[in-house]
C-alpha cells in the first residue's frame, strides 16, 4: 500500500513538472551590424496564472564562459511565444565579435502575472442623483486597454 502511494505521488509530481515546465527551442544566432542577434522560441508553463521568465544568456568562446551584460531584447519578463530576439554587442564589453556560441536558460521571474482584459465603462455622476461633486461631471466613457497585473499584492514588508 505504501509503495502504491509513493508511485502515485511520483506520477503526480511528474505531471505537474510537465505542465509547469518551460523550454527554449529553435535557438539561432547570426552576426549583424556589429552585434550578435539571437532568435529563439519559448514555451512557458501552463496554468491559470500567467508566468513570466528571465532568460539567462551564456556565451562561450575557446573554453571561456561569460554572462553578457550588454544584451537587450527578450531577456527580462519574457512571456512564452515564438520568434523572440536578443541583441548582444560584445564590443561594448571589450570583447571581439566573432567566435561566440550562445546558450539560453529560462528562470521563472519572482512575480507571476495575470491577464486583465480591457474594456469600457461609464464614469462620473449623472442626473439620476443630486449628490454629485463638481469634479464628477459629466458622465463619460473610459476605455482601459488589456494589461498584465501581479497575481499577488506587493507590500513594503
Amino acid at each position: 500500500m505504501k509503495k502504491a502511494r509513493t508511485s502515485t505521488l511520483l506520477f503526480i509530481l511528474f505531471i505537474l513538472h510537465i505542465l509547469y515546465s518551460q523550454s527554449i527551442t529553435n535557438i539561432q544566432q547570426k552576426t549583424e551590424n556589429g552585434r550578435i542577434v539571437i532568435t529563439y522560441d519559448f514555451q512557458g508553463g501552463s496554468g491559470e496564472v500567467y508566468n513570466v521568465y528571465n532568460i539567462i544568456l551564456r556565451a562561450e568562446k575557446e573554453g571561456t564562459t561569460i554572462h553578457p551584460r550588454v544584451a537587450v531584447g527578450d531577456v527580462r519578463d519574457v512571456s512564452p511565444g515564438k520568434d523572440k530576439e536578443i541583441w548582444w554587442e560584445p564590443v561594448l564589453e571589450g570583447r571581439t565579435l566573432a567566435g561566440w556560441q550562445v546558450s539560453l536558460k529560462a528562470e521563472k521571474s519572482l512575480f507571476s502575472m495575470i491577464w486583465v482584459p480591457g474594456g469600457a465603462f461609464e464614469m462620473g455622476c449623472g442626473s439620476w442623483t443630486s449628490e454629485c461633486d463638481s469634479d464628477e461631471k459629466p458622465v463619460h466613457t473610459v476605455t482601459v486597454n488589456s494589461f498584465y497585473m501581479s497575481a499577488t499584492e506587493v507590500t513594503q514588508a
